[in-house]
């Protein structure tokens, strides 16, 4: 063990107020080092750090002082620095349609002599994709601060009083469980509930969401967060797809029990000290706590998440990789110093997949180039154009390998229905002339390049609109002008004739998107032949540039047409219009 004081840069900007779990990891963690004697910095500057913690690591994140980028450069003059890699977070949990951050924290891991999952779950997500393979790692489960965030002066419950609940969220993300607290909302109404419980919103509202019978109270961190925690009874929690939430383990030190949703790693951080749930059983629970409140609020009181447990864990962590890990790197040549200076300049500019260095771009963006249809590439831009609209709990139809999961972010639950699924991939069997769903379920309906392949069009499109609620969203595409599989497609329709179905099945068109054009189908068609010449593998990449320039001038044809009378598809927006 090294018991040296050691200089250590964590990559996260000084950020003062509530600006989610990240910056109070940050500073806790920063003044407990400081107070073992350490020194701490958020920047790169000096030749003397010891270990660099990476927790924001891609460029351009706003929370990020410097990228893993700049972590490589550092190394290249300084080897013997050591790296640890904190790990929080994946595609799942964040709301972006067009970035692949499992990816590049795959890449970023690259430099990382440690990685630290902050949960089970998310390590093995990341797993899963490669990030970490035969690197050293360990789970150290998130803390709050116990100076603040304590049982001292909670409320006491006493029976025939109401379970006053309080949940609390920076971020204005639905996943954090809107569709759970709207419920708990109605619940309200009614006698049964209303005359044993109240409820309590702390924090952001996500645009258009509002309660009738919760008390919402602006964003408060620190004491002023905590106080208000400790004058409830029980933290009620809906959140998917957490890596570890910052929210439910203050609360779990203010000594409240916990109503949670079995998702991700909430069973990890709240079994034991509470009830879980799911979406088809809170009612039961919640009267559950009412009955039951008592055992769990004594248990909740040995809650044993701290942020002292916590920093003891990465000070452990920092002393071993300083004292035992040895780097066998010596000084780079003043060239591979200025190829790392470019791949980083390019990186900033935006040019994100020249982090996995040019060849390696070069090789993917050609690959990539030449197993998509132009007419495919159009399409996903335009569905991640719309995928702000699906929202809530949605149903996607003939997804076989849950493709567009990640684009549709905003989504709370996301269930896929295919008849000849791949394996592997939570998708279920089922036709969409016979959806296994009741009435009224889901927010938004999905369906990408499907419709062609069936014959009973009507049939699907009154399904879809019985299990879509009342002004529900159904999104889908279908070709036109495009090549035909011969042992599948059974249906073309124009623009005019899907107008007409939608409103012979009571759907209203919102926004109808016509993809590519006449030179863009012609494009396609010449492409398709050369894509298809087996071998000539070094001349399909000399041809690469000088497709790509053709592509671009007869795409610019198609956007300077005045009328689109070629469509090579199209992209529909209707709504469920009656019920």
């Amino acid at each position: 063990m090294c018991y040296c004081i050691m200089r250590i840069s964590i990559n996260l900007k000084e950020i003062v107020g509530p600006y989610g779990g990240g910056n109070q990891f940050k500073n806790y963690l920063k003044k407990f080092l400081n107070g073992q004697g350490h020194s701490v910095v958020n920047h790169l500057q000096d030749d003397n750090i010891d270990v660099i913690l990476m927790i924001s690591p891609l460029p351009n994140q706003s929370s990020g002082s410097y990228s893993y980028l700049d972590v490589e450069y550092y190394l290249l003059a300084h080897p013997q620095t050591k790296v640890v890699h904190r790990v929080n977070y994946c595609n799942l949990a964040r709301n972006n349609n067009n970035f692949d951050f499992d990816k590049y924290l795959k890449r970023a891991n690259k430099c990382a002599d440690f990685t630290v999952y902050n949960s089970s779950w998310i390590k093995d997500v990341h797993e899963k994709n490669g990030l970490g393979w035969g690197k050293s790692n360990v789970i150290i489960h998130n803390g709050a601060d116990e100076t603040m965030f304590n049982n001292v002066n909670k409320a006491v419950w006493h029976a025939g009083e109401k379970i006053k609940i309080v949940t609390h969220h920076w971020s204005k993300n639905l996943n954090k469980g809107h569709d759970i607290y709207k419920h708990l909302d109605e619940l309200l109404d009614l006698p049964e509930y209303h005359n044993k419980f109240e409820f309590t919103f702390i924090g952001n509202l996500p645009d258009g969401v509002h309660y009738n019978n919760v008390k919402v109270l602006p964003v408060k961190f620190g004491k002023e967060l905590a106080d208000e925690l400790k004058r409830h009874h029980v933290y009620v929690t809906a959140a998917r797809n957490e890596a570890a939430g910052m929210h439910y383990i203050e609360a779990g030190n203010c000594g409240l029990p916990f109503l949670y949703l079995e998702n991700s790693s909430l069973p990890e951080y709240c079994s034991g000290w509470g009830i879980g749930f799911t979406e088809t059983n809170f009612e039961e629970k919640l009267l559950a706590m009412y009955n039951e409140f008592n055992q769990y609020a004594e248990r909740a009181n040995a809650y044993p998440f701290t942020a002292r447990a916590m920093a003891e864990k990465y000070l452990k962590i920092f002393e071993n990789v300083f004292a035992n890990l040895r780097k066998t790197l010596s000084v780079s040549s003043g060239l591979v110093l200025v190829a790392k200076r470019i791949e980083i300049f390019l990186a900033k500019l935006g040019w994100v997949d020249f982090w996995l260095s040019p060849v390696v771009f070069l090789k993917n963006y050609v690959s990539k180039f030449y197993n998509q249809s132009f007419y495919r590439f159009l399409l996903e831009k335009e569905i991640s154009n719309y995928a702000n609209l699906v929202t809530g709990k949605v149903l996607d139809i003939g997804s076989r390998n849950r493709r567009y999961d990640t684009v549709f972010s905003d989504a709370v639950e996301i269930l896929a229905v295919d008849k000849n699924p791949t394996p592997g991939y939570n998708v279920i069997v089922a036709d969409a002339r016979n959806l296994p769903f009741a009435d009224h379920v889901f927010n938004t309906v999905v369906s990408i390049e499907v419709l062609e392949y069936v014959s009973a069009i009507d049939t699907v499109l009154q399904e879809v609109r019985r299990v879509l609620v009342s002004g529900g969203i159904f999104i889908f595409s279908v070709p036109f002008i495009n090549p035909v599989n011969k042992d599948f497609d059974l249906v073309r329709y124009t623009e005019f004739g899907w107008k007409e179905l939608f409103e012979k099945n009571n759907f209203k068109l919102v926004e109808v998107v016509k993809i590519g054009g006449r030179y863009s189908a012609i494009w396609d068609f010449h492409f398709e032949k050369i894509r298809n010449i087996n071998g000539f593998r070094l001349l399909k990449s000399l041809a690469f540039p000088f497709l790509l320039v053709w592509r671009y001038v007869y795409s610019s044809l198609d956007r300077r047409s005045k009328e689109n009378r070629y469509p090579m598809g199209y992209l529909f927006v209707v709504k469920n219009s009656k019920i």
